[in-house]
């Protein structure tokens, strides 16, 4: 258990947001959607970042210093205990989202094909080849209004670099899997909907997380992405 020596009194790295082994996708989303939502948390609770040499570390919330940088760039560190209960409660959030495929079950490899806006093409280390359908979202088929721009979105995304999913179910009627999607440190469900290009999928779906940033999507009619429509209902959730 790696507690304060990375976590409380270290010295700050303007380029992470955090302590400086932290990574910097964390602070964004944190500082982007600070406030949204809340509920109390236990300080006593742990999780597992990844440092900037590759490897993890186990830390404690109550132990943690974090760096606030507010819109004009002026920097204040403060400690997690000092936090609002509700900032809290979303830190916390999100921390656990963003670091899921540091977690075992994971699985390594390359999106071969982009088939749609939550639909690809996954190749493991195992060199066996299947068909993923993002978690918790959905995304216009390619045939449909803003089809192309989500596909090419998420080929963006991902094109040429080395993934991991997280697969939350088997073998869906279409003879799918179900799962989340990372790029390095990246949340790409996250990110497809914080963009536009994707939605809080609610049949499937009860994240705050996803709501919270489809919300702000709506608010700053992201990109050119299907949340300017009124309703993701009309399309096929396929």
């Amino acid at each position: 258990m790696v507690g304060s020596p990375y976590f409380a009194n270290t010295p700050h790295d303007p380029m992470t947001g955090f302590s400086s082994p932290l990574f910097r996708a964390v602070t964004q989303s944190f500082v982007f959607c600070i406030g949204l939502f809340g509920a109390a948390v236990f300080a006593q609770e742990s999780f597992d970042l990844k440092l900037a040499d590759g490897t993890v570390a186990s830390g404690h919330f109550k132990d943690m210093t974090l760096v606030l940088t507010d819109r004009e760039g002026t920097e204040r560190a403060v400690m997690f205990a000092e936090l609002h209960p509700f900032v809290r409660d979303r830190l916390v959030r999100v921390l656990r989202q963003e670091t899921d495929h540091l977690k075992a079950g994971a699985e390594i490899g390359k999106i071969t094909a982009v088939i749609d806006g939550d639909t690809f093409r996954f190749r493991g280390e195992d060199g066996k080849a299947r068909t993923i359908r993002l978690y918790q979202i959905d995304a216009p088929e390619s045939n449909q209004p803003f089809g192309e721009e989500a596909s090419a979105y998420l080929a963006g995304l991902v094109k040429g670099k080395t993934v991991s999913i997280i697969v939350r179910r088997r073998d869906d009627r279409y003879g799918r899997d179900i799962a989340d999607l990372y790029v390095d440190d990246l949340w790409v469900v996250g990110r497809l909907v914080e963009n536009g290009y994707a939605w809080n999928y609610t049949t499937y779906s009860d994240s705050e997380e996803l709501a919270a940033r489809e919300k702000q999507a709506r608010k700053a009619n992201a990109a050119c992405g299907p949340t300017g429509a009124p309703s993701h209902r009309g399309f096929s959730g396929g």
